[in-house]
């Protein structure tokens, strides 16, 4: 076997660097027309990288969406992820948030299976943008009381309706307001027969669909259906309270809000909530970025559909 001499060793492992890399040899072909070892071979081209001889770069040629989607995973250990692109358009961002939410969700949807379900603009979207299937035994719960907004098709009972017919299934909704005037009449109210069987029925279930809100009054769901007015939800907002999941207010880590309100919800405790095993969380616009960074730190999310706005804000900087 021949010696590789120290004062040329910077040489060597030049001449060995081009045939490898750029006349395409194999390690085995060098090491027979050098008579050294393979094992020389590719220890002298670790040497080459190394001492930055060679300098091996690697174009990543996925998308920003897709390494937006992995460092979401990665941060908060996600299950899945779906980053889609912003639109100048809130609203067209909304339909492509709920489109991508709704194939993430169809092979998840089968004969038997259990949702929980939620409000909202974007949550309306998912559900338009869902296939008719004809199931089987399929049971769609709300999972909190109603807003009372007057327009049922972001409402809870109105989607659970809509969904409920897409998939040929039944559904339950809850007949009472998402917040009540007092925790006595919410204590109530949860002790009704009919009331209480609903929320049972949602603990069980397999999948929760609910959308991250803001407790920001200009896009507030809440302030928007009139169950809290713009003063109210900016003292929620300065107070700590920055966002909503399921009706639920929480602060910027996640946990949930100690203040009144939460005490009065008509709905799913967030407890019961995180024992369900699929947790679908959506939200569509930048302003939505500091909630929905709550609720991954609140653990109230499994898999997340964004749009890159929210994404980049929360994860862009990694």
């Amino acid at each position: 076997m021949a010696k590789v001499p120290d004062e040329t060793r910077k040489d060597f492992l030049i001449e060995v660097a081009k045939l490898y890399y750029e006349s395409d040899l194999s390690q085995a072909e060098i090491a027979r027309k050098f008579d050294v070892s393979r094992s020389l071979v590719s220890h002298l081209l670790k040497l080459s990288r190394e001492q930055g001889i060679v300098e091996i770069r690697i174009h990543d040629s996925r998308s920003r969406v897709a390494q937006l989607r992995g460092r979401l995973c990665e941060r908060f250990g996600l299950e899945d992820a779906v980053v889609v692109a912003s639109s100048t358009d809130v609203q067209q961002t909304r339909a492509l948030v709920g489109r991508s939410a709704a194939a993430l969700l169809e092979p998840l949807m089968k004969d038997n299976v259990r949702i929980g379900i939620s409000w909202g603009t974007t949550l309306h979207e998912l559900v338009s943008h869902v296939r008719p299937l004809p199931l089987k035994g399929v049971e769609i719960v709300q999972l909190h009381g109603g807003l009372g907004s007057g327009n049922p098709d972001i409402d809870g009972f109105g989607l659970a309706q809509k969904l409920a017919e897409k998939l040929s299934g039944s559904y339950r909704i809850i007949q009472a307001p998402i917040v009540v005037r007092s925790v006595a009449l919410r204590d109530m109210l949860m002790q009704e027969p009919r009331i209480a069987e609903t929320l049972a029925r949602g603990a069980g279930a397999a999948i929760a669909l609910f959308g991250i809100g803001s407790n920001l009054p200009a896009i507030s769901s809440l302030v928007r259906s009139g169950a809290l007015t713009e003063n109210e939800s900016r003292a929620l907002a300065q107070e700590g309270a920055i966002g909503t999941v399921c009706g639920l207010h929480i602060d910027v880590e996640g946990k949930v809000w100690s203040g009144s309100l939460n005490q009065r919800l008509v709905g799913i405790s967030f407890e019961t909530l995180a024992r369900i095993p699929l947790r679908l969380g959506l939200a569509a616009g930048t302003d939505k970025a500091v909630a929905v960074r709550g609720a991954l730190r609140g653990g109230f999310v499994t898999t997340l559909v964004v749009d890159e706005e929210i994404a980049e804000a929360i994860v862009g900087g990694d």
